[in-house]
């Protein structure tokens, strides 16, 4: 869980971000088509205070993208996300503006649906209304809601290794996600937030892990103990990641630093 006004309590705040409204009801959104593809960068946390799941879409979007597969073919939460949400592009909005997810710089409109989606699911009823249902949860919940796969066991950052979650080079092969605790860990880290866990780097005697803030471009970066030194870290179309943009939520973090700031690591998988 985490809510805009702890961050504020931090100093940090979020230019452009919109403030949380009462929806006036589902509008057509529109946007590229959909079931296109799933970039990670397309994942934008808004006011609602549901980053466990919008970290964890973001991972299985990072690393089992086919797990959310094509609407149209109907894949679901678990056995049957809601069959009626997804297809008619509606999501909750106010003077044209979404209310919840944001949507990312490709213009991709799939985490809103996604959203909406899991309300529904979760029983808010109508959430053009209310996602209220959905505020605060635990990331590994989310995970496996989303991919219906089975939850590791939480594990201690203390313990990390770079074996610790599988990965191929470095880069994580199964949707996972850490977590902090909820007190302030500091260095521009908030307090009880859910990542998510993309690897580590180098994948040699690594020196950093690799986390993705859910706020994405509204997401400030820790002040200290991130890498810049090299532009690219993963070229994979259409979603590269280079450490010297700033403005996509994605860090490489000191070891010791996640070690001693978060407070749990998980993953699901097959």
């Amino acid at each position: 869980m985490r809510n805009t006004k702890r961050y504020q309590s931090q100093n940090i705040t979020f230019a452009n971000q919109l403030p949380a409204c009462t929806p006036n009801g589902c509008t057509d959104q529109t946007g590229p088509e959909r079931d296109q593809s799933f970039c990670i960068q397309d994942v934008e946390q808004g006011s609602l205070p549901d980053c466990y799941f919008m970290a964890a879409l973001a991972s299985v979007a990072w690393a089992d993208p086919n797990r959310l597969g094509v609407f149209a073919t109907g894949y679901k939460f678990k056995r049957d996300m809601v069959a009626t949400t997804l297809p008619d592009k509606k999501v909750a909005t106010y003077n044209g503006s979404p209310c919840y997810a944001r949507i990312g710089p490709r213009g991709f409109i799939w985490p809103l649906l996604y959203e909406r989606a899991y309300a529904v699911w979760r029983g808010c009823g109508n959430p053009c209304t209310s996602m209220n249902c959905i505020v605060g949860g635990a990331g590994m919940q989310a995970l496996e809601d989303i991919t219906g796969y089975t939850k590791s066991p939480v594990i201690q950052p203390g313990t990390w290794t770079a074996a610790t979650i599988p990965n191929n080079n470095g880069f994580a092969s199964v949707p996972a996600v850490a977590w902090t605790t909820n007190g302030d860990p500091g260095n521009k880290i908030p307090a009880d937030h859910t990542f998510s866990y993309l690897g580590h780097y180098p994948a040699i005697n690594p020196a950093y892990v690799v986390l993705r803030n859910p706020h994405g471009r509204l997401a400030p970066e820790p002040s200290t103990n991130v890498t810049r030194s090299d532009t690219t870290w993963y070229s994979r179309a259409p979603c590269p990641i280079n450490f010297k943009n700033d403005k996509d939520g994605i860090f490489a973090l000191a070891v010791q630093t996640f070690k001693s700031k978060f407070a749990g690591i998980g993953y699901v998988r097959k």
